[in-house]
């Protein structure tokens, strides 16, 4: 409970009810459901903002509760600011005509305990792993593929 309360913190009071809210409406789940979505995609982009040079890959509800955040344009750039000193970029991953990619991603999860977040493992199953987005943390990508 420690962590979300300082994920929250990191966001502010108001920010993380209204995220909170808009991903309990919009994926019709509870709020407490909504309420770990917000605290590990803090802890996602907590990692993304230690790693510079690695790019994670969300869970698929991770991903969901990043995908809220990044809409709130202004806070979620300067959450990257205050948090990462650069802006974590939320990069789609494409692949060349429906196949798989190959590039190797880290275990997201792996990385969040070796810094001491908590993981929520049902937010974090391997059948719930986001296989279209990942963090990027380069300022500008050709985005049409990955190398």
């Amino acid at each position: 409970r420690r962590q979300a309360d300082y994920h929250r913190s990191l966001l502010g009071d108001a920010l993380w009810r209204n995220l909170v809210n808009r991903i309990a409406n919009k994926s019709a789940v509870e709020g407490e459901y909504a309420e770990r979505i917000i605290d590990q995609t803090v802890g996602f982009l907590r990692v993304c903002a230690a790693n510079p040079s690695v790019s994670f890959t969300p869970s698929a509800a991770v991903d969901l509760g990043w995908d809220e955040f990044i809409l709130h344009t202004r806070e979620y750039a300067d959450f990257c600011a205050r948090n990462a000193g650069r802006f974590i970029h939320h990069a789609p991953l494409y692949r060349d005509r429906g196949n798989e990619s190959t590039q190797e991603n880290p275990d997201t999860a792996a990385a969040m305990l070796s810094m001491g977040i908590w993981v929520d493992n049902t937010l974090w199953s391997s059948n719930g792993s986001c296989k279209g987005s990942k963090c990027e943390s380069h300022d500008c990508r050709n985005l049409t593929a990955w190398p």
